[in-house]
Parts: C-alpha cells; structure tokens; sequence
C-alpha cells in the first residue's frame, strides 16, 4: 500500500506525467565524496611516512593547503 500511495501521489504532483512512475535514481549524490587528486594523495603518503603523523596531524598540517581539505578518516584511508 505505501509504494501504491508514494507513486499516486508522485503521479498527481508531475500532473499525470507517466515518467513520473519511473523508479528515482537511487544511490550518493554528485560530489558528496571529496576527491582528492593524485598529487594530493602522495604529499599525505608522504608526511606519514616522514614525520610519522597520524590522521589528525595530517589533517591539521594540511587544513588550508588543498581546495578540498581532506578529513581525518579520510587521510587515514589513504
């Protein structure tokens, strides 16, 4: 009943517009991750490797450097 009544009423907001019906698209939306570039990537791979930093260090050494500042967890991944 409620996946009847979320396409009815999606159908009569579209005015009975039959791609309306159509599933929405499902998954992150655009630039939701923050990518950083190559080159970005090896000078955080680098100061761990140099100085030894963790994620927060590296987080902080690095907070306006890039146009993207990368988060923690994030320099953790890398």
């Amino acid at each position: 009943r409620k996946d009847i009544r979320k396409y009815y009423e999606r159908w009569i907001k579209s005015g009975k517009d039959q791609s309306a019906l159509l599933p929405h698209k499902r998954g992150p939306k655009p630039g939701k991750y923050k990518l950083l570039t190559k080159k970005e990537e090896r000078i955080i791979i680098e100061i761990r490797r140099r100085l030894g930093a963790n994620e927060f260090e590296i987080f902080h050494l690095l907070k306006n450097k890039f146009d993207l500042h990368p988060s923690p967890d994030f320099c953790q991944l890398v």
